[in-house]
């Protein structure tokens, strides 16, 4: 089972969105002629428990995943989206790497409930637990793909860094 946010995860949301025939529907248009594409913003990443992590494994692979991402303690992930599929995700070290039309930034927390579905990501922006850069508008068009974008992340099978500790 992946850890949030590791490229293993992402590469999980990535099928579960492409396997949605309702994700395609809803998100038909988005993206085309202009940018749809994502930054996920995950600041206040536990990175202080990866040492107690039981798995020796696990506790290295994600040391070497924190020295290459992990700015203190933030890291980004680029999601691509065009017309009702995800062109790719993967974990950047930089959100400048990329050119992007929207950011969605929150507390690791936050991301974590989302993932779990006791919050969505239209819900925590809406109450300003996330926030969301971009052409808002853009995203008030097609709510329906974005609250469909937020479930997906649902589905994938998820621990978490503050979970695997000793």
């Amino acid at each position: 089972m992946p850890v949030f946010p590791t490229p293993e995860w992402l590469d999980k949301y990535v099928k579960k969105i492409n396997e949605s025939s309702e994700f395609e529907e809803a998100g038909r248009g988005w993206g085309v002629d202009w940018n749809g594409d994502f930054i996920f913003q995950v600041d206040d990443l536990p990175v202080d428990k990866i040492d107690d992590i039981r798995d020796d494994a696990l506790r290295k692979k994600l040391k070497e995943l924190v020295e290459k991402y992990v700015e203190g303690k933030t890291v980004y992930t680029f999601i691509g989206l065009k017309d009702g599929k995800c062109t790719g995700g993967r974990v950047i070290k930089s959100p400048d790497e990329v050119e992007v039309g929207f950011k969605l930034i929150g507390p690791y927390e936050i991301w974590k409930k989302v993932i779990r579905g006791e919050t969505t990501t239209n819900m925590a922006v809406v109450t300003r637990k996330m926030r969301l850069e971009g052409r808002v508008s853009m995203v008030a068009k097609y709510l329906k793909f974005m609250g469909i974008f937020s479930d997906i992340s649902t589905e994938v099978q998820t621990q978490f860094v503050d979970e695997l500790v000793s």
